[in-house]
């Protein structure tokens, strides 16, 4: 599996090859840590097998103080 954010063409890889046993599950950020992305930024995930992916993310649109 890679991870990658795509940028005005320009992938950015987050991980690269990291394999994922059948039933298997990958937790690319944890601790509370977080990934910023600017407008226009895509977010995009590739495996070598078809349909062999289930994606989950959230975000934040907006903060207010």
């Amino acid at each position: 599996m890679d991870v990658f954010i795509l940028n005005g063409g320009n992938e950015h890889r987050l991980i690269k090859g990291a394999p994922i046993v059948p039933g298997g599950s990958l937790e690319l950020i944890d601790g509370g840590s977080k990934i910023v992305l600017q407008n226009g930024d895509q977010l995009k995930a590739r495996s070598d097998t078809a349909s062999s992916l289930d994606i989950v993310s959230s975000f934040v649109d907006a903060i207010s103080t």
